[in-house]
């Protein structure tokens, strides 16, 4: 019974029997589910370029967790798990560059320019990833009665897009406030925003490795890398401020987890 001040009436047996003290129950009730469509492609070396490519359909659902909406409102309470990306897709290649003695341009260089120039290899991982589902919430104003236990804080949905007029960037992801998208429940409900419904900004990261190695004398060799982590700098945003009546709503202050702005570091290695 969400919005009863007095827990002891949630309790069936309190008042038939006159106990004075709670008892709890626990099971194994709620449930979790993950289906999936995998993709995966390759083509190996075709004039010196080996490509490979992977794309994942992933769906994980389960209950959130919530003992209120679990006893209330099953259904509410279940929905898309706020860890996992719906889309993945990953592409990487190696191609050893042409260039250099035994391929196809400067088969005659000098042992002495084969050395700079010859023999160098690029290899590179695409990840592209769709947004983190996350859940919206808001504070009641002044009048309006909210559950005392549960999902209290979750609005109603409106009848528009909250991302329809947005900016869609880290300023305004979605548009907040109440009475259009989010709309305030009616007393002592939960609201019917499903849990995890909104999805937050992509992710794009290029990483690049540029290898060349030289042999000399048979029984040596050196081994020469330059690896470039997000090459092009791209900015992996956050998720969004998802109190639709907070100042800053649908704005992201910080990046994505496990992202990073350009990295770049070199290696040399040395065999004998």
């Amino acid at each position: 019974m969400p919005g009863v001040a007095d827990a002891n009436q949630r309790r069936p047996f309190f008042q038939q029997f006159g106990w004075t003290q709670g008892i709890d129950l626990y099971c194994n009730c709620a449930n979790s589910r993950y289906n999936s469509l995998q993709i995966r492609g390759e083509r190996r070396n075709t004039w010196g370029l080996t490509l490979s490519g992977n794309y994942t359909y992933g769906v994980a659902k389960g209950d959130s967790g919530d003992s209120f909406t679990f006893l209330f409102n099953r259904r509410l309470g279940y929905g898309d798990k706020d860890f996992l990306s719906r889309h993945q897709g990953v592409v990487s290649f190696l191609y050893d560059l042409p260039f250099g003695r035994g391929r196809k341009f400067g088969a005659t260089l000098s042992p002495e320019v084969d050395h700079l120039l010859g023999g160098w290899t690029l290899n590179g991982i695409s990840s592209i990833y769709s947004g983190i589902p996350f859940t919206p919430s808001f504070d009641a104003p002044l009048g309006v009665v909210r559950p005392n236990a549960g999902p209290g804080n979750r609005p109603d949905r409106g009848a528009v897009s909250p991302f329809e007029g947005a900016r869609g960037n880290r300023d305004q992801f979605f548009v907040g406030g109440l009475g259009s998208a989010f709309l305030i429940p009616s007393d002592n409900s939960f609201g019917n925003f499903g849990i995890n419904t909104l999805h937050g900004p992509k992710f794009y990261q290029q990483d690049l490795t540029l290898a060349k190695s030289v042999k000399f004398r048979e029984r040596y060799d050196i081994n020469f890398r330059v690896e470039a982590f997000n090459v092009w700098n791209h900015a992996n945003l956050g998720l969004p401020v998802s109190n639709v009546t907070a100042s800053d709503a649908g704005r992201i202050n910080g990046l994505a987890a496990n992202s990073q702005m350009r990295r770049l570091q070199f290696g040399i290695r040395f065999g004998f």
